[in-house]
Formats: structure tokens, sequence, C-alpha cells
């Protein structure tokens, strides 16, 4: 079932209550602790992937005349922190959605714009990809998920996040060109829409900055200004680059050619702090510093007005050069960056691949 205000008060109460557990499941919601049918009734109310199924005046869950699909959006930490490396892995906290297959019932992916094409664990893919690598059979509660040509990764790949998160793999653009997403991570659900060729009438945050991305590789990119800090001796914000929208990473990260451009000096500045080291891609070790940095990501307010969302004090990673974008061909002289959650969604945000627009609030 999708989520509409008016019919779902009486679909939910018709409902038996196995059919209500179910449809929770598919949405990532745990049911441990709901037994019967009005324990999952307020679970559901609660957890903010239905309307609430009882009489009287209901909030709105969305401006968007389409109903949405939603679903429990989970957070994933590391065992540690780590900085990002050559073999992808990530520094902080990422962002899981649920799917569902009838076989295994329900699994956990992490949502990763570095990767063109999804990924699933090796022990899964062997049951899900009936021709090489091509996985079927796969939901996003209600919506089948259509076929998605993946990467295979080793059971124990440490892309997949802690093994007490028991992740299956991880969506890369090509699941984000299925649907539209809005995430909310205050309340730890996701909206979604089917993607068609028109965007659903409404969609995107109110009173937000409407950023246009480009596609490049497969790959989605957006035009960014850095700003130094007081301690850079410069808050003013830098010239236009393309940078990489990475959903996978926690932080953000700069050449040094970028952040001197904002007035970073380099390794010896007082701005910096050694962090550790990646590989680049030929396998050469290279220093990580780490600094605060501003991000201006100019676009537009109402479809129509200039505007601009800064995003300040942002944990940056510094390197000669950044090896996601070295592989895509980029010139390592070239001021270049990724821009990773923590720069995008501490609270919300929308984002369309197939439209390539993003949505950030004021």
């Amino acid at each position: 079932i999708a989520v509409a205000e008016r019919p779902i008060a009486e679909r939910l109460q018709q409902m038996s209550a196995r059919e209500l557990k179910h449809e929770l499941q598919i949405r990532g919601v745990d049911t441990q602790a709901s037994p019967d049918k009005q324990l999952l009734l307020e679970l559901s109310a609660e957890s903010g992937v239905f309307p609430h199924s009882s009489g009287g005046r209901k909030r709105r869950i969305s401006q968007v005349d389409e109903a949405p699909i939603v679903v429990a959006l989970k957070r994933v930490t590391p065992n540690a922190d780590l900085i990002p490396s050559g073999a992808g892995f990530t520094d902080g906290e990422r962002l899981a959605l649920p799917l569902w297959s009838d076989s295994h019932g329900l699994l956990w992916f992490l949502l990763d714009t570095s990767l063109r094409r999804s990924a699933l664990r090796e022990g899964l893919a062997q049951e899900l990809c009936k021709d090489g690598s091509r996985a079927s059979g796969l939901q996003f509660a209600s919506e089948a998920v259509g076929e998605l040509d993946v990467q295979i990764v080793p059971d124990d790949s440490v892309v997949l996040g802690p093994q007490s998160a028991d992740i299956s793999g991880l969506l890369g653009v090509d699941f984000l060109h299925c649907f539209d997403l809005d995430l909310d991570l205050q309340r730890s659900i996701c909206r979604a829409w089917p993607s068609g060729p028109t965007l659903p009438r409404g969609f995107g945050l109110t009173d937000a900055v409407e950023i246009e991305m480009r596609e490049e590789q497969g790959l989605l990119f957006v035009n960014a200004q850095l700003r130094g800090t007081v301690c850079s001796g410069t808050d003013t914000a830098g010239p236009l680059l393309r940078a990489l929208l990475d959903l996978g990473q926690t932080h953000s990260a700069c050449n040094w050619r970028a952040a001197m451009q904002v007035g970073v000096r380099g390794p010896s500045d007082p701005c910096t702090r050694l962090a550790g080291e990646w590989n680049d891609v030929d396998g050469r070790p290279m220093d990580v510093h780490e600094a605060d940095l501003g991000v201006e990501l100019p676009g537009r307010v109402g479809g129509v007005l200039p505007g601009m969302r800064l995003c300040g004090g942002r944990l940056f990673w510094l390197a000669e050069s950044l090896p996601l974008l070295k592989r895509l061909g980029f010139n390592s002289e070239d001021p270049m960056a990724v821009l990773g959650l923590d720069t995008v969604g501490r609270v919300r945000f929308a984002i369309s691949a197939k439209h390539h627009r993003l949505w950030l609030p004021m």
C-alpha cells in the first residue's frame, strides 16, 4: 500500500495483525516488541511510516499530491572512525534504506552515490543474481525495484560497515534513478516516489534551495564554492569548482589546490591537523590532513529566485589528490572536492537523480 491520508485509516483498521506486521517489516520497522494489532497500529504512527490510523485531525506528512512510499531510515556508525581510502571505506555515520526480498526478508542497504552501480555482498548475490551480475526480486516497500546490474563485494568487505549492522549491499546512482527520495534524518524516515518523466507535483522541501546537479560518468556533481575560516585568514568564498556528491561518506574532502584558494596554505598551516593517510590510484600512500571549511552551494529558491545554501564549519579531509576523482580522469592539479553527508544532509534533504535536482534547507 502507498501512504495516502484519506483511505489509509480504514485500510489499517481492516488489516489483520499479520498483514499489518508485514507492511511495517518491509518498510524496515522492527515489530518484535509489538505482538498485537493495537500495538502495531501505535507503532505505525510512532515510526512515521504511516499516518495515524485513528480519527481526528491529522498532520500532513507531505505537500506532494502523489502518495509516497514511506520507509524507515537507519543510521549506521562504524566500529571506529576511519578516513576514506582508495578502497572506499567510510569515515563515520552512513544512511541505510530497507529493501525486501521474498526469499530473504528485510535487507538493509547503505546509500552510496560514489558508485555508478549498486553492490551486493557475495553470499547474497549468489542467490539473487540469476544472470551473472543482474539482481532481481528486490522491492522497496511495495514497489518493485527492477533489475539492477550490481557489483559483487566480499561478505567481509569493509565497505559494508561493521558486521553488527548486517548490511547486504550498497545503493548507487542507478538506484537513485529509480526513485525520487526525501530523506528526513531527524525523524528517521524516507519518503520515496518512483521516478517518472516529471517530478511529482510539489516534490522537494518547502523554502529550500533547489540545486542543479550534473551527471558525469554515471556520478552526480554540483557547483560549489569553498569558504575559509577565521583561522585561515579569510572567510570569503573561493571560485566555483565541480564537486562530487558522495552520500556514502560522512565528511567532505578537497585537494590542496582547492584549499589554497581559501587561504589554507598547506600541511604546515595551523588550521590543519594530520589525520592519517590513504592510497593514491597507483597504490602510493599520501598524508591526509583535516581542517574546518565552509561550503556555498548556489541554486534557486521557489524554482525562480537566486539562492544559496551556506554550510559552515564542516570537517574536510585535505590531500594532494582525491583517488575517486583521479580515477574519473580529473587532473589533480585542478581544484577538486567531494561533498559528503555532513555537508548535504544533517537534517533533511531531497534528491532526484533522474531530474538532476537536489533540495537543501535554507
